[in-house]
C-alpha cells in the first residue's frame, strides 16, 4: 500500500511534535536523564528528512537546546524549567508551520 507523501510530511510533523512534548516533559520531570536528549535527537531526524522551508532554522533551535543539555552547567544557569518552556514552544511553532 501507498501512502501518498502529503501524509508522511503530516505524519513526521505529528511525531516530532509528539517527540518534543515527550522532550520537554521528560526535563521538566527528570532533569538528570538522557531521555531528554534521545527523544530531541529523534525529532532533529526526523526533522532533516524533510525539506520543508522552515525545517533548517528549527533543526538549528533543536541543536542549540541539545548543545544546552549536554552541558549541566550551561542548562543550570539557564533553568530546566525555561529549557523545557523553549522546547514545547518549539514543538508548537512547528505542528502549526505544517504544510499540509
Amino acid at each position: 500500500m501507498n501512502i501518498p507523501k502529503n501524509n508522511l510530511s503530516r505524519n513526521s510533523y505529528y511525531n516530532c511534535y509528539s517527540d518534543l512534548q515527550r522532550a520537554s516533559k521528560s526535563l521538566y520531570l527528570t532533569p538528570n536523564s538522557n531521555v531528554t536528549i534521545t527523544f530531541l535527537d529523534h525529532a532533529i531526524k526526523l526533522l532533516e528528512n524533510d525539506k520543508n522551508g522552515n525545517v533548517p532554522k528549527y533543526c538549528e533551535k533543536l541543536l542549540d537546546i541539545r548543545k544546552v543539555l549536554a552541558d549541566k552547567e550551561r542548562l543550570s544557569q539557564l533553568g530546566t524549567a525555561r529549557t523545557a518552556d523553549k522546547i514545547l514552544t518549539l514543538g508548537i511553532l512547528l505542528r502549526d508551520s505544517n504544510p499540509n
